[in-house]
């Protein structure tokens, strides 16, 4: 069947799609956009990727891409592909038509040149094993071997094979993933394989570092409470170090995770995967939890800090965020080293009055600086010293607490300086 794509696209998309299955033809090459930008079209949602299977030259159809468009290339030898970053600052991300074994579970696959439909075999689920014909011969063609389509109109999660999950056990966190983001019911025998997995301990095959990825991803979205909540009802958790924890707790925990969006537009902080995925690990971890973990994931530096942050304003909050009279000054000292991630935890646990002050630092006082610097105290004759941090710490939380004007600031930074060596 050929899909009605022009619909869903811009009209600049829509040429670009046309433009990629035509310089596909020129070079002897069938191009299909794959997975889940097909999955997205399907369901009316806006195209964020292009994710292309080429049969034929995968590196080179990639190599001239990058010079019709003014683009750059980076190669994925190891799986025949490669990633072109457009002028526009587009993404393809191009691969050759392959399949795959596994020689073990949870090893990386061998890979090896294939068609459409062995492509189409080796991933993961029935919605992200479609495809859509660029060629311009039969441009908007959906090859879907394993019913997609009906089972995204079912809202149905189905895996391909019993050994699924053996073989690759990531896919039980995209599992969990895609059944919250897509509200799917992942069906019979695709729960009983999840099970069987975890039961014959398939996680534990798996490097931290690949785990980490499916993570990373799912705790930064939106949905994420409702794919733990999955993952919790199959009995992941545990394999994942977030688990050993009552039923009870475990609730109260996914209902802190609901609630991580809400943080967001309260303390009208940017959209940040980073800072959801650390606020996470903070509101499903106390500190002491969190140490353990972290010896076995291997985060970022960035990371590191938000996750240890948010957990400690998460769990262990200062006693200056329960006072409603509490100063500006005080909050800004306490708040404005803290990421993100920890701003967000400690507002998702924080009751009304903890709530409140977090959103005063984070939409009035974060931004404030003081009006002076050290270059006016120079110029009226002191010499930089310890004093100087104290006299423009006064000045800025003057500011925060009284609105000071620069002349005050100046005033209150001058009277500090004052208590130590006189200038000259």
């Amino acid at each position: 069947m050929k899909l009605p794509i022009a619909q869903h696209l811009t009209p600049d998309l829509l040429s670009r799609l046309r433009h990629l299955g035509q310089l596909g033809k020129r070079l002897g090459a069938h191009v299909y956009l794959v997975g889940g930008p097909v999955r997205d079209l399907l369901l009316g949602r806006d195209l964020l990727d292009i994710d292309l299977a080429i049969e034929g030259d995968a590196m080179s159809y990639a190599r001239h891409l990058a010079e019709t468009e003014g683009g750059e290339v980076t190669k994925y030898p190891e799986f025949g592909g490669a990633t072109v970053t457009l002028s526009d600052c587009k993404r393809v991300d191009i691969t050759a038509t392959r399949c795959e074994t596994y020689v073990r579970p949870g090893a990386l696959p061998q890979v090896a040149p294939a068609d459409i439909l062995h492509d189409l075999a080796r991933r993961d689920f029935s919605i992200n094993a479609m495809a859509l014909s660029l060629h311009p011969d039969s441009f908007s063609e959906v090859i879907d071997p394993y019913d997609g389509q009906l089972h995204l109109q079912q809202k149905r999660l189905q895996a391909l094979h019993e050994r699924s999950f053996l073989d690759d056990p990531t896919r039980i966190l995209r599992a969990a993933r895609f059944c919250a983001r897509l509200q799917l019911t992942a069906e019979q025998n695709t729960t009983s394989w999840i099970q069987e997995a975890l039961q014959s301990g398939a996680l534990s095959t798996v490097s931290a570092q690949r785990l980490l990825v499916e993570l990373r991803y799912m705790l930064a979205e939106t949905t994420s409470a409702a794919a733990v909540r999955l993952l919790h009802a199959w009995g992941a958790l545990e394999h994942l170090g977030l688990g050993h924890v009552d039923d009870d707790e475990v609730a109260g925990r996914l209902l802190q995770l609901e609630r991580v969006h809400d943080a967001e537009i309260a303390l009208e902080l940017k959209t940040d995967p980073i800072a959801r995925f650390c606020a996470s690990l903070g509101l499903l971890l106390s500190p002491e939890r969190l140490a353990t973990w972290l010896q076995q994931w291997p985060l970022t530096a960035a990371e590191l800090d938000g996750a240890r942050e948010a957990s400690r304003l998460a769990h262990c909050p200062p006693a200056s965020l329960f006072s409603t009279s509490t100063e500006s000054s005080t909050l800004y000292q306490e708040l404005h080293r803290l990421p993100d991630a920890a701003l967000l935890a400690g507002w998702v646990t924080a009751e009304d009055a903890g709530r409140s002050n977090l959103e005063r630092f984070s939409t009035q006082l974060a931004a404030t600086v003081s009006d002076i610097n050290g270059q006016d105290l120079l110029a009226l004759g002191y010499r930089p010293g310890p004093l100087f941090r104290a006299a423009l710490w006064a000045a800025l939380a003057a500011k925060l607490d009284e609105k000071a004007d620069r002349d005050r600031q100046l005033q209150v930074a001058l009277a500090t300086m004052r208590t130590g060596p006189p200038p000259g």
